[in-house]
């Protein structure tokens, strides 16, 4: 399905989805422009070890999420 035929169908293809940004995360074809963006280093790790900047410690055991941060190219 082309990104004409999912607007006409009521899609708005402006605005981010979540599965077709993971889709777009695993190499899938199955996402649009409004899906892609260029990770920030380090990328997508657990929340507790993301830090933008490398002079702030560590802190935290828990380990339940990942996150990352993505800007558009």
């Amino acid at each position: 399905m082309t990104e004409r035929d999912l607007a006409a169908s009521g899609i708005d293809t402006t605005v981010p989805n979540v599965a077709r940004i993971y889709d777009y995360l695993l190499g899938g074809m199955d996402n649009l422009a409004a899906d892609r963006f260029e990770l920030v280093d380090p990328g997508v790790v657990w929340m507790t070890e993301w830090r933008p900047d490398p002079g702030i410690p560590h802190t935290g055991q828990a380990r339940s999420l990942r996150a990352g941060i993505g800007r558009k190219p």
